[in-house]
């Protein structure tokens, strides 16, 4: 366990408006498809809830979601491959006077004619500058990653790990891919979901399993034919009985 497991993000504008949660648990951004999710499964009687599947769960509860600061009005040439986008300022020091540019953009020929991307991406690649930074514990860094199973339709977010020794600025690189001529995000819109990392290389090993975890394997898929649904405390107790230093 970390002895200061807490990440700070602080920001360098003065116009940031605290009440504003510019950064919040991802937990507390809803999923627009979760009671469609638990629907189907009350009506179809299936063995499976998307919304609690394992991987998904620990997902979207893991980190923050950022959200944007301000409204952009994102028009879109598909045939020239251009972009243009609009603030609610005309002047962009009267949306936040501390940046020096709100915006930046990554050409075709820097990132898509280069990078393979998704299938219909648009060439150009939008670059959101916030007025965030983080500080974290040694040896651990801030992964930005796209809100994979939220409502975002028009664009996500690119992949990337900082480590604030390097760089601690959390600016968020959007991939856009919509076939409108123009879309907005809105303010407090989230952008993006930021996940604590350990920057460490661990080594590893590929292997046979070892006759405990075969037999682990075995009394897991016993509870998934016994249960409907298993229990997470039924997991985590079958777990420890294998696998505990303080085993009997």
């Amino acid at each position: 366990m970390l002895k200061n497991n807490q990440y700070e993000f602080w920001t360098i504008s003065k116009k940031v408006l605290w009440d504003d949660d510019p950064i919040v648990p991802i937990k507390d951004i809803k999923i627009s498809w979760k009671k469609d999710a638990i629907k189907n499964y009350k009506e179809s009687k299936s063995f499976g809830r998307l919304d609690i599947c394992s991987g998904i769960s620990n997902q979207t509860r893991l980190g923050w979601a950022m959200k944007s600061w301000c409204d952009f009005m994102i028009t879109l040439d598909h045939n020239k491959g251009t972009i243009q986008v609009g603030m609610p300022a005309k002047n962009p020091d009267e949306v936040m006077p501390e940046m020096e540019a709100p915006l930046g953009f990554f050409e075709k020929e820097v990132f898509t004619d280069i990078v393979e991307t998704v299938q219909g991406t648009f060439p150009i690649l939008m670059k959101v500058h916030t007025p965030w930074r983080f500080s974290c514990p040694d040896g651990w860094g801030l992964m930005i990653a796209p809100l994979q199973y939220h409502s975002h339709k028009e664009f996500f977010a690119a992949t990337g790990i900082l480590e604030p020794e390097n760089i601690s600025e959390i600016n968020v690189i959007l991939h856009i891919r919509t076939d409108k001529k123009e879309f907005k995000i809105s303010k407090g819109q989230p952008l993006c979901h930021l996940i604590p990392v350990p920057l460490e290389n661990f080594s590893y090993i590929c292997r046979e399993a070892t006759e405990t975890e075969k037999e682990y394997n075995k009394a897991v898929g016993y509870l998934f034919e016994t249960y409907k649904r298993v229990p997470k405390p039924a997991l985590k107790k079958l777990h420890s009985k294998f696998f505990s230093e303080n085993k009997e």
